[in-house]
């Protein structure tokens, strides 16, 4: 206890640092020139992904650095220098905060730049898809308005109650956007090779190692040999032969946080698990696979909501809902109610739920139409270009 009551400390005079720091820093912004043609896109702490990511490939693809000055800031901008563009500048954290200061638009997918904006600047929060899942206590403040944001997207209205709670914003500033790294289902891609098969599912497991604290997210687990939901260690190899004897093949793409190091698994040809390193060492694209997949099986991540726009089967692992909701919990109030699909709480769900998908089998397409109206009302593949018209930037 005393130990915790030390590490609170520091990170408050930590805190109270940083915002000595970033007041400076706003009374700086207030007064310096922000240029009329920059784009500040800023997920430092991540490879070139998700929103953000899709939203630098549509300014490079539309080229739109002919008329605008677009300011890259992620984990991996040393490689991305390799291949240079004009008035495209590839940086890091700290270099994107001194660049903040002179943009007049800025986007976010989470980590947020603790400067108000100015008078003309447009600070945008995409975040990272539509509500299941809790978010990190910190970011609830109730009767706080966000100085940090100018506004916020939001895929549905029906989401706006919940993101401006999140967000801290009055519902007038959420926009209607949709997500932008949708804008690829919408497209024919190559199909990534994975051999023969008659179906092929998804499996984005969620990451469960964390608690919720007052500082934000902790790792903590129940059970630390428990690798994947539903189906144990032991069980894989069953899993797999079944799975080869009705032509389904199940690519399980773990969460980037989770580890295979402790565990010394066997490759399968049906049942295959792959590392955040090793779908990227194979040059994948997520979202681009994604279009090539048969059906889905996830849990409380907010990929699904993305999936919907296909229109094919997912299966939604909840053998450990309730620790998880004594966890990190939920944002939705009945989550149960948005999940249009199979609920796998046992192998024997499981193994149900492959059966029906190779033998054509679809109980929830209804259901899958209400809650796709529901959560992604626009579905047109221009997510991209909503989120920069919607604060003025055209070509």
């Amino acid at each position: 206890m005393e130990r915790q009551s030390f590490l609170y400390s520091i990170l408050g005079i930590r805190h109270k640092i940083y915002d000595a720091i970033f007041l400076l820093l706003t009374l700086v912004n207030r007064v310096i020139p922000h240029k009329k043609n920059k784009i500040l896109i800023f997920d430092p702490k991540f490879d070139k992904f998700d929103n953000t990511g899709a939203l630098y490939d549509y300014l490079i693809e539309k080229n739109y650095y002919e008329k605008y000055l677009i300011v890259n800031v992620c984990k991996n901008y040393k490689k991305l220098r390799e291949s240079p563009l004009k008035n495209v500048v590839q940086c890091g954290e700290l270099m994107g905060v001194l660049h903040y200061l002179t943009s007049t638009y800025v986007y976010y997918r989470s980590i947020t730049i603790r400067i108000k904006p100015a008078k003309g600047q447009q600070v945008i929060q995409m975040w990272h898809g539509s509500p299941c899942k809790g978010v990190e206590l910190s970011m609830i403040r109730p009767n706080w308005t966000n100085p940090y944001y100018t506004g916020a997207f939001s895929a549905s209205r029906n989401f706006n109650k919940v993101f401006a709670q999140v967000f801290s914003l009055p519902e007038e500033k959420l926009l209607l956007c949709g997500q932008p790294r949708t804008d690829v289902l919408f497209k024919v891609w190559p199909k990534y090779d994975f051999g023969t098969y008659k179906k092929l599912i998804l499996w984005t497991p969620t990451f469960r190692k964390y608690k919720m604290t007052r500082w934000g997210m902790g790792a903590q687990v129940k059970n630390e040999e428990k690798f994947l939901p539903i189906i144990p260690l032991n069980r894989f190899e069953e899993v797999n032969a079944h799975l080869k004897d009705i032509g389904v093949k199940v690519i399980i793409k773990l969460h980037p946080m989770q580890s295979l190091e402790k565990y010394n698994l066997v490759e399968r040809d049906h049942f295959i698990l792959m590392s955040d390193k090793d779908f990227k060492s194979r040059g994948m694209d997520l979202y681009k696979f994604m279009t090539q997949c048969d059906a889905m099986i996830t849990d409380y991540s907010s990929i699904y909501w993305d999936f919907l726009v296909l229109d094919r089967p997912i299966g939604f692992t909840e053998d450990d809902a309730e620790d998880y909701g004594k966890g990190r919990g939920y944002i939705m109030d009945d989550p149960e109610k948005y999940k249009p699909g199979m609920k796998l709480i046992s192998m024997d769900d499981f193994y149900k739920f492959v059966d029906d998908l190779a033998a054509g089998i679809d109980d929830y397409k209804q259901q899958r139409k209400e809650m796709n109206d529901y959560g992604n009302p626009v579905t047109d593949g221009q997510s991209c270009k909503r989120a920069l018209e919607c604060v003025g930037i055209t070509i």
